[in-house]
């Protein structure tokens, strides 16, 4: 049996026999309803039931391997299926290494107390970024989860995850994005939208961001210095009752229509084989060591770091590091730089002998 009029061209001894087979139609994948998919942030593509996988498996021509038919890549018009491909491991020399493993966000079902993944118009700040977004669920309007309706009142809790006994650092970023994403509500609801941050400290620290926090005071957005240590919810309305200490440890508390935790960074999950893997220190919080004059260097020569994986930052500072780690990659290598390169090999000039300018001009080379 053999395959032609693709890429390759396939040759196997296998043949299925398909006379005695029925032909069925694959059974096609549910999704979510439209209705139900505005209410959640679940996958649309539920998958097949358990019912609908035996079936779709009972159209299986149960050979137990591949028949080798290579009618897939036949198929294939991108020619992407490559049967005469083998396994390898390639192993390349190189003379700096970065290291950038990016960062997680904590998981805020940790902090029970603040009722995540208990209570529906509890987000965290994820979350409500997809909701401000006009590919989200929601096609950029600002709505509760649960009912679809408009909050009036949005409560957004800072250091969720960070500045705790377990994570003892800042997260850096979360302050001026809980104040970005107050200023976009207000723009989506109006200026009768309420907006609370629940803060500890002030961290606009960067170009403009003092300026920018100038701007959501003015807009309307309240700053309140407190750490949240509870959350409740009002049976009936699914509101939620954020409680807090006030001035003077006064015990406090508001109703809120929808509560956002801004959740903090911390390092990925595989971040200890990967130093183990590259012989690089890590600190107490599992981000990498470095220095404070030498941000960009590891513990070891020759491998650099940019970005969260060193600590909390945001965007432009991991960008700023990022260019400082390729320019002490540049420094470390200038004396092996080009060395890689194959000169081009051009072709030699030759003497024609002929008559007429049009018989010279086919005797010079085309680079000439």
């Amino acid at each position: 049996m053999g395959c032609e009029g693709s890429l390759f061209s396939y040759h196997t001894n296998y043949v299925v026999d398909t006379a005695n087979v029925l032909m069925q139609r694959q059974i096609p994948t549910s999704s979510l309803d439209p209705t139900t998919r505005g209410r959640n942030f679940d996958e649309v593509d539920i998958g097949y039931t358990r019912e609908q996988a035996i079936a779709e498996a009972k159209r299986c021509l149960a050979c137990g391997i591949c028949c080798d038919c290579h009618i897939c890549a036949t198929a294939c018009q991108a020619n992407a299926i490559d049967y005469t491909q083998k396994p390898q491991t390639r192993e390349l020399n190189v003379g700096a290494v970065v290291l950038a493993p990016g960062y997680e966000i904590f998981d805020a079902r940790l902090k029970k107390d603040l009722g995540y993944g208990r209570f529906p118009n509890v987000l965290t700040s994820l979350e409500f970024e997809r909701i401000l977004s006009a590919s989200g669920p929601y096609s950029g309007h600002v709505q509760r989860p649960f009912d679809q309706k408009e909050p009036k009142r949005i409560a957004f809790l800072q250091c969720v995850g960070s500045r705790d006994f377990d994570h003892d650092y800042c997260s850096s970023v979360c302050f001026m994005y809980a104040t970005k994403e107050a200023i976009i509500a207000k723009e989506h609801l109006g200026e009768g939208l309420q907006c609370d941050v629940f803060f500890m400290d002030m961290r606009a620290f960067s170009k403009g961001f003092e300026q920018y926090y100038r701007r959501a005071q003015d807009l309307g957005v309240r700053y309140i210095r407190s750490r949240v240590p509870k959350i409740e919810e009002v049976p009936g309305s699914w509101n939620l009752i954020v409680h807090y200490l006030g001035e003077y440890d006064r015990r406090l508390f508001q109703e809120y229509d929808l509560v956002v935790l801004s959740v903090g960074m911390q390092p990925p999950k595989e971040v200890k084989a990967l130093a183990e893997r590259f012989g690089v220190a890590l600190n107490e919080f599992n981000f990498c060591g470095t220095s404070t004059f030498k941000p960009a260097e590891s513990s070891r020569e020759g491998i650099f770091v940019a970005g969260p994986f060193v600590e909390p930052k945001d965007i432009p500072e991991t960008v700023q590091q990022a260019s400082a780690a390729a320019a002490q990659v540049l420094s470390l290598l200038h004396e092996a730089r080009g060395t890689l390169i194959k000169p081009k090999v051009l072709p030699t000039r030759k003497r024609c002998e002929g008559r007429g300018s049009a018989h010279r001009s086919l005797c010079l080379p085309l680079w000439h």
